[in-house]
C-alpha cells in the first residue's frame, strides 16, 4: 500500500511510476467518502466501477462470492505483488482469466501436459511477443497441437490462476461491471462457486503437504522400501526421486502432474515411508562469488529504480527474461526470484552453481550477470531515451567491466 499525503495546497502528489502509468489521461472522481477517494480514467463505454479495495479488507474468496452471488458481469482486476490477474465474469460465472505471472502462461500448462517441448515454447514466445492470441496461433502452427489440446490447457490455466489467487493476502482489486459481448473461449469444468470451494480445499491441503515436505528446495530421498500395487503415478514419481538429487521443485517440473498433484503424491509417499524428506540445505555463495553478485545487484537496483518510474511493466520483463535465458545462463538463474528492488537472490544461485566445478563458477556467474545488466541497459535506453539514460548506462558499463575484472582475478 502506498501512503500519500495532501501537500500545502491540498493537492495529491502522485509517485512518478503511477503518474507515468496514467499517461496524462484525465481522472474522474467515481466515488468518495471521509475515508476514500476513487479516481478513474475509464470512459462511459468501458463499464462502471462497482467494487474496489485492498485484499485484507475483503478476502479474495469474499470478492469472488459477491460477484457470483449477485450474478454480476464484468472484469475483476487484481494488482498483486509481482504481477496482475484479470478474471472475466458473465452472470456471476467465470468465463476466462489471464495472468502476467510467467508460470501461469498457457504454454507452461502445455509443457506440463507433455504436449510441447521447451524449445517449441520459446520459439512461439519469440514470435508472439506478449499477445496471448498470437501465442495460440503460433502453437497451433507448430503442428504438434490440436484445438482440444489448447482447450484442455486453457481450462487448466484458468483454474490454476484462481487457485493461486485465493490464498493471496496482499494486493488491490477493482471490479468493472459491464456486459460481455464475447463468448467464452472454453467451457470450464467447474462453476465459480465450485472453483472457490476447490481453491479453499487446495489451499488448506497444500499447507498440510508443505509441513511434511518442508520446502520446494527439499530433496526427497527414496528409503528403499517397497509396497505392492503402488499406483502408476506414485511409482513413476518415486523413481524420479530415487536419486535424491532432485528438489521438490524439480519433481513438480518433471512429473507432468502440476504442482498440487505432485505435492499430494510426495506427501503420500512420505507418509508410507517410501520417501524421507531431509531438511533442505541452503548453501551460501563463496566470498568471491558473493562479491560479484553484490556488484551486479548494485547496478541492477539503480537501473530498476529509474526504469520502473517510466515503465511499470519492467519487473515483469525482467522475470520473463530470467525465464527464457539460454543455457548455461538458464541453469545459473533457475528459480531465482527478483526482489521488488530489482535484485536477485544469492542463496538460490549458490544451489544452482553447486553442480558446476568450483573453478568454473566465477566465470559462469560473471557472464550470466553481465547478460542481465546488458538487458537492463537496453531497457534504460528504450524507456528513458538516449540522453536521460546516458550517464546511468555509462556507470552500468563501468560496473560490468568491474564484474569481468573480478572474474579474472586469481584466487590468493
Amino acid at each position: 500500500m502506498i501512503r500519500i499525503q495532501l501537500d500545502s495546497a491540498d493537492r495529491i502528489p502522485l509517485p512518478a511510476a503511477i503518474a507515468n502509468g496514467l499517461n496524462h489521461r484525465e481522472l474522474t472522481l467515481a466515488s468518495r467518502s471521509q475515508r476514500h477517494l476513487l479516481l478513474t480514467t475509464e470512459g462511459g463505454g468501458e463499464g462502471q466501477i462497482a467494487l474496489a479495495g485492498s485484499i485484507g479488507d475483503l478476502q479474495v474468496v469474499e470478492v469472488l462470492s459477491i460477484i457470483n452471488m449477485f450474478r454480476k458481469s464484468g472484469l475483476l482486476h487484481f494488482n498483486l505483488e509481482g504481477g496482475s490477474k484479470d478474471l472475466h465474469f458473465d452472470e456471476g460465472e467465470l468465463v476466462s482469466a489471464t495472468s502476467t505471472y510467467p508460470e501461469e502462461e498457457l504454454g507452461e500448462f502445455l509443457l506440463i501436459a507433455g504436449k510441447i517441448d521447451r524449445d517449441t515454447l520459446i520459439k512461439a514466445r519469440q514470435a508472439a511477443g506478449n499477445d496471448p492470441q498470437t501465442m495460440r496461433t503460433q502453437l497451433l502452427q507448430s503442428g504438434r497441437l490440436s484445438e482440444q489440446d489448447l482447450r484442455d490447457a486453457s481450462s487448466a490455466q484458468i483454474e490454476a490462476i484462481v487457485y493461486h489467487l485465493i490464498p493471496c493476502q496482499q494486493g488491490d482489486f477493482i471490479f468493472v461491471q459491464r456486459r460481455s459481448s464475447v463468448a467464452p473461449p472454453i467451457s470450464l469444468a467447474l462453476r465459480t462457486q465450485n472453483l472457490i470451494m476447490e481453491g479453499l480445499r487446495r489451499s488448506d491441503e497444500r499447507q498440510l503437504f508443505m509441513r511434511t515436505l518442508r520446502s520446494h528446495d527439499a530433496r526427497p530421498v527414496a528409503t528403499g522400501h517397497s509396497v505392492a500395487d503402488l499406483p502408476a503415478e506414485e511409482e513413476r514419481l518415486l523413481a524420479l526421486a530415487s536419486s535424491g538429487k532432485l528438489t521438490v521443485r524439480d519433481l513438480i517440473a518433471r512429473s507432468g502432474l502440476g504442482e498440487f498433484q505432485t505435492l499430494s503424491l510426495l506427501h503420500r509417499l512420505a507418509g508410507r515411508r517410501l520417501l524421507t524428506i531431509p531438511t533442505p540445505e541452503r548453501p551460501e555463495l563463496a566470498t568471491e562469488l558473493a562479491e560479484i553478485l553484490a556488484v551486479a545487484n548494485g547496478v541492477l537496483a539503480a537501473l530498476y529504480q529509474k526504469i520502473n518510474e517510466k515503465n511499470q511493466n519492467f519487473g515483469l520483463e525482467m522475470r520473463l527474461f530470467l525465464r527464457d535465458l539460454p543455457q548455461p545462463f538458464a541453469t545459473v538463474l533457475h528459480h531465482v526470484t527478483l526482489s521488488d528492488k530489482g535484485t536477485i537472490d544469492g542463496k538460490q544461485i549458490a544451489a544452482n552453481l553447486a553442480s558446476y566445478p568450483a573453478d568454473e563458477q566465477r566465470a559462469l556467474l560473471a557472464e550470466t550477470l553481465s547478460e542481465l545488466v546488458f538487458m537492463a541497459c537496453m531497457a534504460a535506453r528504450r524507456d528513458l531515451g538516449d540522453t536521460n539514460s546516458l550517464r546511468l548506462v555509462q556507470q552500468s558499463q563501468e560496473i560490468a567491466l568491474r564484474i569481468n575484472q573480478l572474474k579474472e582475478r586469481k584466487n590468493p
